[in-house]
């Protein structure tokens, strides 16, 4: 079931996802780094009970790229995603996040509690974090790249190899589901492909939170969490997961089968389906 095709605009940005009308409650739905709203295609349709919006966040996607003088930090994707429940009329509704969707979601959860019913985190829970003796790096390597010219318009590229370089960089997910993705990512050019997304989105950060600053900013969450952990996915590395699970109130985690795109992988998509829809009353 292919999601239909929307648009919004939000103050200095155009946003496009795709939306899947199953029931009156709304979701709006946050993907990971790199990816775009294709990425919930096969969950979106199981949820029964549910209106998901996808949104291809900045930069990604089909949605509008920031300005020339302006990077992409963390932080200003909560900012979106604040801008486009404003836009969307919602007052309340259940955010559904994975990977770096997922640390946007809970940034907002903290932020704006209100606006947060529940919280379904795919493999993610919180930002990436840094040591401050690593503070120095970060804005050094931010700096050392800032003033390289980046395109406008990207190369052309061959499906085929971008089709593979996607499930390296993606840990081994299938081609199937890469393609999902790409679907979106790419356009169709005379003589091939090309990318959609912005460069800028893959450059280094200028700074990062400390680990005591996101363990401070998950206990200011409310909302009922429920996090979705891959057995064989990344967060398990994560060497602060129990600390962070431990800083939100009323959270439940359920350990799946999977790997961190465990979501668009036909092997587990319906298990986290059903977890999300019994957790959620669905």
């Amino acid at each position: 079931m292919k999601g239909e095709v929307f648009s919004l605009d939000i103050p200095g940005l155009h946003i496009e996802g795709l939306r899947w009308r199953l029931g009156p409650r709304p979701i709006l739905a946050l993907h990971g780094w790199m990816d775009n709203a294709a990425s919930f295609c096969r969950l979106a349709p199981l949820l029964q009970g549910y209106d998901i919006y996808a949104i291809d966040l900045a930069g990604h996607g089909h949605s509008g790229w920031r300005a020339a003088d302006v990077r992409y930090h963390l932080i200003d994707y909560a900012y979106d995603v604040s801008q486009v429940l404003h836009a969307l009329g919602w007052s309340q509704c259940v955010l559904l996040g994975h990977s770096m969707g997922a640390a946007v979601a809970s940034l907002l959860a903290a932020a704006q509690p209100d606006r947060v019913a529940q919280l379904i985190l795919l493999e993610g829970l919180g930002p990436l974090t840094s040591s401050p003796e690593r503070s120095l790096q970060h804005l050094q390597d931010a700096f050392s790249v800032a003033n390289q010219p980046i395109a406008k318009v990207s190369s052309l590229v061959d499906w085929n190899t971008v089709s593979l370089r996607r499930q390296q960089t993606m840990g081994g997910v299938t081609q199937q589901a890469a393609e999902c993705l790409l679907q979106r990512s790419l356009e169709q050019v005379a003589g091939g492909c090309r990318w959609r997304s912005d460069r800028r989105i893959a450059l280094s950060s200028s700074q990062r939170f400390t680990e005591e600053q996101v363990l401070n900013i998950l206990s200011g969450i409310v909302a009922s969490v429920l996090l979705i952990v891959a057995i064989e996915g990344l967060l398990l590395k994560l060497p602060t997961l129990t600390k962070r699970q431990q800083s939100i109130p009323n959270l439940q985690r359920y350990d799946l089968p999977g790997s961190h795109h465990l979501h668009l992988e036909l092997s587990s998509v319906q298990a986290v389906a059903d977890t999300i829809l019994a957790y959620a009353g669905g």
